[in-house]
């Protein structure tokens, strides 16, 4: 769950570079694995000379602009989520990326492309 709220969180923030070398995992006792805190997160798509393909595919899509609430829902299914769990905790993340964007940010370029990215991907809900 924890991965398909990174997931989700990338694509809203528009992180083009999202790799497998930015997701680390913890071995804090004998037997527990957990994911590391996130890191070297950058909302690329604010930046338009900036790639647009996304390092990993989400969903079968590739162009990170293109990448919408189905795709985000079909990987979490092609990981054997229900879709209304992934659905459900994707609405979740983006309810709390909308929480913290309506914070007065000032003239932050990313802020706006970010916001149009969670409303688009909060889709219907």
């Amino acid at each position: 769950m924890r991965l398909l709220d990174r997931a989700t969180f990338t694509v809203a923030i528009g992180d083009a570079d999202a790799h497998g070398k930015n997701l680390a995992f913890l071995h804090p006792e004998p037997g527990v694995i957990t994911l590391a805190p996130l890191y070297d997160t950058v909302p690329t798509m604010a930046w338009p000379k900036l790639r647009a393909e996304a390092a990993m595919s989400v969903g079968g899509v590739t162009r990170l602009p293109e990448v919408d609430r189905a795709a985000l829902i079909r990987e979490g299914v092609s990981w054997g989520l229900p879709p209304d769990v992934v659905a459900a905790r994707m609405d979740d993340v983006l309810d709390r990326l909308r929480a913290v964007l309506s914070a007065d940010a000032g003239d932050v370029p990313a802020m706006g492309m970010v916001k149009d990215r969670v409303k688009a991907l909060m889709g219907s809900s």
